[in-house]
């Protein structure tokens, strides 16, 4: 990750576990506090949602919708341009990332803190 890269170039030692505890709480805390503050932005549609499955599945389409919504065109050199960028940049070139969970955490905890998020962009929660 890229805590881990920055951590290993400064010689600290970086504790996963810890960070993603803290970090799991800070992002819990922003969403909701988030989600209280600007529902008027959800409603106006002045937020585009994006699931970076859809992104990595079907980025042309998923630009394309953005673009849409944004009352844009995607114009022939904006696909282009989005083409060369996966075209020239696939996933997993500089090898394959995987995130993990520390061990004692409660998952189902966890998957309730974050059920209002899972539900309102249909996200597939791995086992």
């Amino acid at each position: 990750s890229t805590m881990s890269t920055i951590h290993k170039i400064y010689g600290v030692p970086f504790d996963q576990d810890r960070y993603f505890k803290n970090y799991n709480n800070v992002m819990q805390e922003q969403l909701a506090r988030f989600r209280i503050l600007h529902k008027e932005l959800a409603i106006g549609g002045r937020i585009i949602d994006v699931r970076y499955q859809d992104v990595v599945s079907v980025p042309i389409d998923t630009i394309s919708q953005i673009y849409n919504k944004l009352e844009s065109p995607l114009t022939e050199k904006d696909r282009q341009a989005v083409e060369s960028y996966y075209t020239n940049r696939p996933r997993k070139k500089y090898g394959d990332h995987h995130y993990g969970v520390p061990k004692d955490v409660d998952i189902a905890a966890l998957r309730n803190n974050y059920s209002d998020y899972i539900r309102q962009f249909n996200l597939e929660v791995e086992e």
